[in-house]
This record gives structure tokens, C-alpha cells and sequence, in this order.
């Protein structure tokens, strides 16, 4: 992230959002939630920017029950796509294909473009991007999230059991006899039947899904990252090289030959 002018993380970073739907939200409220700004909304109606930052929570209810976002009375709007060319950190491509296109690629002023959507970014656009110094963190590697939870899903209906089921009770028995060892060595008290119930709670399937997605993307990211720096190529090459290989290695440990 240094080579691109950031520190690592969201925190303190501003961020556009091009697409305010459910995936244009939820990347925003989830990014918001680390630390960073929402300083601009691009949708197909107008556009909002708001250099002291944008409330997801609040906008997303407006645009709900308005079905628009270009009379939102908090921050400058706009009835075009203006706000897609303002300068920021991060700039979160959620809506169509082929945003950011030879035409248009020379106005974007993120530091890093986040393909939420399928192909926003054509191919001469990612050359442009890429001599300007602008990272694109491609879909094909950040789309893979909800394959990998369809995954997840598929196992459970095969199972008839949902995730962690087997082993819930026995982590809360687990972290019962913990907090009766810390009782007995400290003489403190815990309340586990009011404030302190929480801390018996074992994992419901929405953390498992949840933390066992961060395992996943985080691996496979970490191997692009590898694979780029290795191949001296875009993140998005790197991506399908990765997943060629692994093809590759599923077949040949299968016996098969191609």
C-alpha cells in the first residue's frame, strides 16, 4: 500500500461508493465500521458527496423510502456522475459493468479502485489505472466471498446439521469451567446468569460463516498478493494464475491428466 501512497487498513481513509444497492452498502457499512469515511454516493439518478462524512445507515433508509438519493439534504448533490471523479482513498465500484472505461479512466482520483461488481474496469482502463499508479483490487478475486459462502451452505444441506452445532455446548461448558478457575484463583464474581452471560455464549452459524469467509478470502488473498509480486503482474493475473494452478494441482492429485 506504501507504492500507492496509503498505510495499511481503513482507518481514517475516505471512500466513494458507485452503486448504493445491497452490495454497495454493505461494503460500505462494513468499511465504515473500520474506521474509515464515506465522503461520496454515486447512483444512476445523481450523485452526493459530503467531505465530513456520510452516515451508510442513515442514506441507505433515505434512498429506501425515497428511491433516490439525489435530494438527500445532508452534503452537495449532484445529477450526474460527478461525484465518481472527486478525489478519495478508496473508490468501491458496486453497481455495473464497465464503469471506468479509456474514456473516463484519466478523471478517477482513488488511490485504489475496489471491484465490487462484475467487470467495472475494462482492460484498457486497468492500463491507464495501472501507469497512474492506482491499485485495482480486481472482482474475480473480491466476488469469490459469496461463492465460497454458497460452499458453505451446500456443506450444511449435505450435513443436515448446521455449523458448530456439534461443538457449541462444549465450548460453553469449556469457558464455564474457565471462568469458575479465574473465580476460585482471583476471588472475583462473574454474573453469568446477567451482565456476563455473554462471555458462556459458544459461536452461532453467522460467526462461523463469518469468520471461517475471513479465513478463506484472507488466504487466498495473501497467494494473489505472493503470485503478483513473484510474476511482476496485476493482481487480477495473478488471480487467474492462482486459480489455474490450483486447478492444475486438483487434477493431477485426482490422477487425472490434461
Amino acid at each position: 500500500m506504501k507504492k500507492h501512497g496509503l498505510t495499511p487498513g481503513f482507518k481514517g481513509k475516505r471512500i466513494i461508493v458507485q452503486g448504493f444497492g445491497k452490495v454497495g452498502y454493505n461494503a460500505a457499512k462494513y468499511i465504515v465500521a473500520a474506521g474509515a469515511k464515506l465522503v461520496g454516493v454515486v447512483e444512476h439518478d445523481g450523485s452526493l458527496y459530503n467531505s465530513n462524512g456520510i452516515d451508510p445507515e442513515k442514506l441507505y433508509r433515505y434512498r429506501t423510502h425515497k428511491q433516490t438519493i439525489s435530494t438527500y439534504p445532508i452534503g452537495d448533490t449532484y445529477q450526474n456522475d460527478e461525484v465518481l471523479y472527486k478525489e478519495c482513498d478508496f473508490l468501491v465500484t458496486a453497481a455495473l459493468d464497465n464503469v471506468i472505461t479509456k474514456d473516463n479512466a484519466n478523471k478517477i482520483n482513488a488511490k485504489v479502485v475496489i471491484e465490487a461488481s462484475n467487470g467495472p474496469t475494462t482492460q484498457i482502463a486497468e492500463e491507464i489505472l495501472e501507469k497512474r499508479n492506482i491499485l485495482v483490487l480486481p472482482d474475480v478475486l473480491l466476488s469469490g466471498g459469496g461463492l465460497a459462502v454458497s460452499y458453505f451452505e451446500w456443506l450444511k444441506n449435505l450435513d443436515h446439521m448446521r455449523p458448530g452445532q456439534l461443538s457449541k455446548r462444549w465450548e460453553e461448558k469449556s469457558k464455564l469451567k474457565l471462568i469458575n478457575i479465574i473465580e476460585e484463583s482471583t476471588k472475583a464474581k462473574f454474573d453469568i446468569d446477567g451482565k456476563h452471560s455473554a462471555l458462556l455464549a459458544g459461536p452461532r452459524e453467522e460467526d462461523i460463516v463469518h469468520t471461517a469467509l475471513e479465513d478463506v478470502m484472507s488466504s487466498a488473498a495473501k497467494e494473489v498478493k505472493k503470485v503478483a509480486e513473484e510474476k511482476k503482474i496485476s493482481l487480477r493475473l495473478a488471480s487467474f494464475v492462482y486459480a489455474i494452478e490450483r486447478i492444475d494441482l486438483a487434477y493431477r492429485e485426482a490422477g487425472i491428466t490434461i
